[in-house]
């Protein structure tokens, strides 16, 4: 008889200038921790080196969504922050519209635009919370009601194709490396119709 996975307590939210420090923080721990052993482990500490970079691109898109819900129109990119009873972060993601700057310039004459306007940019968990629902609910968080969108993935990152294929996302013939500052390692365009 498999073994349910662990209840774990969690609340979702939209991330606000106080938590950007913590959000960033742990967006590049999951980042090293899922991609240093497909990257190296020079990854982790690229990363960490963008951490001023990161933030300031945060507290920009924050200002951004919340100047669009005023306004009353949709986001460039909202940011979503899953927290422990403790507070402590366990997942990150942020979604919306429009591709992400580096794909046409890295991509060159072999981009193509995606199927739908709407990209999931991110979305990572702590290792501790794989298999407890986190993931899905961040993921319905951040694309409600099945929304169609696109993402990039690492084709090695086997456990996340997994998990985006169950959720409806089929790749859309987009293939690339990821890039050297991110290991040079194969990875593909989803989507979700």
């Amino acid at each position: 008889m498999p073994l349910s996975p662990p209840s774990v307590a969690f609340t979702i939210a939209a991330v606000t200038a106080e938590d950007a420090e913590a959000y960033v923080r742990a967006h590049i721990e999951f980042l090293a921790h899922t991609y240093e052993p497909i990257a190296g482990a020079a990854f982790g500490d690229a990363r960490r080196a963008e951490f001023d970079q990161r933030i300031a691109h945060l507290h920009d898109d924050i200002a951004e969504t919340t100047s669009a819900d005023a306004a009353g129109r949709e986001p460039f990119r909202r940011h979503l922050i899953a927290r422990d009873s403790r507070g402590d972060v366990m997942g990150v993601a942020s979604a919306g519209l429009g591709a992400e700057e580096w794909e046409e310039p890295h991509l060159g004459e072999r981009w193509f635009k995606a199927s739908t306007d709407v990209v999931l940019s991110h979305l990572y968990t702590a290792s501790h919370t794989h298999g407890t629902g986190l993931g899905q609910a961040l993921l319905d968080a951040a694309l409600p009601g099945r929304r169609p969108a696109y993402l990039w993935v690492y084709d090695e990152n086997r456990r996340a194709v997994r998990f985006y294929e169950r959720n409806g996302f089929v790749r859309d013939g987009l293939c690339s490396d990821s890039g050297e500052s991110w290991g040079s390692r194969p990875m593909s365009r989803m989507h979700r119709l």
